[in-house]
């Protein structure tokens, strides 16, 4: 039936993105461990260095919330940091491995029990920010400077885009940045294809003491691909309309 329609044209409408975790931040001054985002299931698994107001008492460390993708979706990890600082120490947005509240740097997307997979760090200073693909047992393998925003210290949105439509083997990732109120996102790193597909957490992480800055938000957000069913349907009407010219 899909074979005998190939060759038609027609636009689906687009599809609305289904929320998995969405948290603004506008909490206690207390840790953010234990506590609950703004919309999605479970708690904060985090070390005490970040606080539900988005404030961080700095010190290495991460706050994940447990998350495994699944095969035919894109996804969407975005995180808006503000007033960042800190000569050569960074924040970080990535999917990991792992999740850990202990605060020490084997806890932030570089190996032992958070290892990223697909993460992206911002700098307090220009001493430049980079983006990772992780392997089995380093985050830190493949990790490249962003080609663009290099320069950009203070305020960032950073998001990474995991497409998992090619399935298990062939999941790939997209970085972007973008200045807050900007109304469109710059790629920082071109898709590549996961080293490492292990992922079963997603979050923040800090690198060091050296670091200042507020989280304003975190989000997770899931964009299903149409359905066969869906297909057929769309392909049948624009069938339908072609007849009618």
């Amino acid at each position: 039936m899909l074979a005998a329609l190939t060759g038609l044209s027609f636009t689906a409408a687009p599809l609305s993105a289904a929320v998995i975790y969405s948290d603004d931040f506008s909490g206690s001054p207390d840790d953010l461990n234990g506590s609950a985002p703004d919309i999605g299931p479970g708690t904060w698994i985090a070390s005490n260095v970040f606080n539900q107001d988005g404030s961080i008492d700095p010190n290495p460390g991460s706050a994940t919330l447990a998350f495994t993708p699944a095969d035919g979706t894109v996804y969407h990890l975005d995180a808006s940091l503000s007033g960042v600082s800190g000569n050569g120490n960074w924040f970080a947005l990535g999917f990991g491995s792992g999740q850990s509240d202990v605060i020490g740097t084997n806890n932030r997307f570089i190996n032992g029990l958070l290892i990223g997979k697909a993460w992206m760090l911002f700098r307090g200073n220009t001493d430049g920010h980079q983006a990772f693909r992780g392997s089995d047992t380093s985050g830190t393998a493949n990790g490249v400077g962003w080609s663009a925003l290099a320069t950009e210290t203070g305020e960032i949105d950073m998001r990474i885009e995991l497409d998992t439509t090619g399935g298990a083997g062939a999941w790939a990732a997209t970085w972007f940045a973008r200045n807050p109120g900007d109304s469109s996102y710059t790629v920082v790193r071109a898709t590549e294809t996961l080293l490492d597909e292990s992922i079963n957490s997603v979050g923040l992480a800090l690198a060091n003491t050296g670091i200042d800055g507020t989280v304003e938000s975190f989000s997770l957000t899931a964009i299903p691909e149409p359905s066969a069913a869906a297909l057929l349907a769309l392909s049948g009407l624009a069938l339908m309309r072609r007849r009618r010219k």
